[in-house]
């Protein structure tokens, strides 16, 4: 084999070689990419700093506490004992109470029933136009036996006022009074009357 035949066989060689390297992965390792850049307001790029890097707090600075005695209240909590001061409406607990008819029968019956069911009020109605006569007029009898048979068991009052007087309105029926002034001054006279007797005596109007 002369000498140009042996340099052709060994470059035929040599590229042989090569094809197997190449089929056996030592193909180009890839480039390592330039880390992301956000632009400034210059519009030169700065390097974005790591998404996991935790930012550090300056130095010397430490957390708001709460101040003292204003943590906030759980919703549910019950209110403080004795109510809000300064709100006596505010109990500790519910009352209860039943509506009756204590108009001539045995309300010595009816209160010692809502006695023993531990009820705290009985809500009777009553009639505007059968107490007061003319205005300023008063027949408080029977009522005024209520409100004491009530006293003596304990149990506290809510008279619910309907019917007006017809003196109270020009057309003479027994609705609401033409005068809202006369309603008031009948329930001033229900609170006299009710007071020197009863532990708690209300009154509303036109309720059912």
């Amino acid at each position: 084999m002369d000498r140009k035949t042996r340099i052709l066989a060994i470059l035929l060689a040599l590229l042989v070689i090569a094809n197997i390297v190449v089929a056996c992965g030592g193909g180009d390792v890839p480039a390592t990419q330039a880390p992301q850049t956000e632009p400034t307001a210059a519009g030169e790029p700065t390097a974005a700093a790591p998404a996991d890097q935790p930012t550090e707090e300056p130095a010397g600075v430490e957390p708001s506490a709460v101040p003292a005695g204003d943590e906030p209240t759980p919703i549910g909590s019950p209110a403080p004992a004795g109510g809000v001061p300064g709100n006596p409406k505010r109990l500790d607990f519910l009352e209860y109470g039943a509506a009756a008819q204590l108009y001539y029968t045995d309300r010595n019956r009816a209160l010692t029933l809502m006695n023993n069911a531990n009820l705290d009020w009985v809500r009777q109605q009553i009639h505007w136009k059968d107490i007061e006569g003319p205005k300023g007029n008063f027949g408080w009898g029977e009522l005024d036996s209520i409100v004491a048979d009530a006293n003596a068991k304990n149990i506290k009052v809510m008279l619910s006022i309907v019917r007006a007087p017809s003196w109270a309105r020009a057309d003479g029926t027994t609705g609401m009074p033409d005068n809202v002034s006369d309603m008031g001054d009948f329930r001033t006279w229900i609170t006299r009357m009710a007071a020197p007797r009863s532990r708690s005596t209300s009154a509303s109007t036109w309720s059912c």
